[in-house]
């Protein structure tokens, strides 16, 4: 009824304006009480230099000794909020496909470690990854573990990023040569340039 429809109208508005003064009771009564917001370090800065549109020559190998297979990609990186992780997103050819990656990187303050995941259309595991970076080489170094998306085996990969300048980075990844404990080969490296404005004439 009209009746009905009123009361209950009246209700939900005076629950919707009593809203704000029970969210405001919950929430801390001075700054001191407040949580600390978490900070932007140095450390965060390292993975802060992936940002940007970037063009890349990736070469596969299927065997430590086989010829490498040539494609060329994209990548777009961009800083979450005020830069604790930066995300991106990779796209290019892959096996008569065409491949997108997506990956979240960031540092964790309290194991001083570098994480990520990746997650890609190509299989249906998620990847994480964890690392050190060493200053004097600008090289991140990370280990990716995950499923092999064809035998769903968990394998281990050894990443490097290394930063030859602001413009340009190169990513290798290695597998673990079986039956040889702590020897690895090259499988994959990624070549990246960043792209320039139109019209820098670089």
């Amino acid at each position: 009824s009209v009746r009905a429809f009123r009361c209950h109208r009246i209700a939900t508005l005076t629950g919707a304006a009593a809203l704000p003064a029970a969210w405001a009771q919950t929430q801390p009564e001075s700054p001191a009480e407040r949580p600390s917001q978490p900070r932007v370090t140095a450390a965060h800065r390292v993975l802060h230099q992936d940002v940007g549109q970037w063009d890349a020559e990736v070469r596969f190998w299927s065997a430590p000794d086989a010829e490498p297979t040539v494609t060329k990609a994209v990548e777009n990186a961009w800083l979450l909020g005020d830069g604790l992780w930066i995300v991106a997103d990779f796209f290019g050819p892959l096996a008569g496909t065409n491949f997108h990656g997506h990956s979240l990187h960031g540092y964790d303050p309290t194991t001083k470690k570098y994480i990520g995941t990746w997650v890609d259309n190509m299989t249906p595991y998620l990847y994480t990854l964890e690392g050190t970076y060493n200053e004097k080489t600008r090289t991140l170094v990370m280990n990716s573990t995950g499923r092999d998306p064809g035998s769903g085996d968990v394998t281990t990969t050894r990443n490097l990023i290394h930063y030859q300048n602001d413009d340009r980075r190169t990513f290798e990844m290695h597998a673990a040569v079986e039956g040889q404990p702590g020897e690895w080969w090259k499988t994959m490296e990624i070549r990246y340039t960043r792209k320039k404005p139109a019209g820098s004439g670089q």
